[in-house]
């Protein structure tokens, strides 16, 4: 199965983009989209005893056009690669 992302702004406690998934297809693509993870420190009251990871991971095979994943690090809102 493929995805497509067209635009958006997601917030999560972790894992905002995950392409892990075993039944997404390899010709999945996200485009001027933004991903944020990770305010588990207390200043978001959903987030609390959740564990903060990256945003955006497992993409190896998707096209990520124009593609931003931010993770709270130290009280501000800080932009990491996309992983593998």
């Amino acid at each position: 199965m493929d995805v497509t992302i067209l635009g958006g702004e997601y917030v999560s406690c972790n894992h905002g983009l995950n392409g892990g998934n075993s039944k997404l297809g390899s010709g999945s693509t996200v485009v001027d989209a933004k991903f944020r993870t990770g305010r588990t420190d207390g200043t978001d009251p959903s987030c609390v005893g959740f564990f903060s990871s990256n945003p955006c991971i497992n993409v190896t095979g998707m096209t990520l056009t124009d593609v931003t994943c931010e993770r709270w690090i130290s009280g501000a809102w800080t932009a990491v690669a996309p992983t593998n």
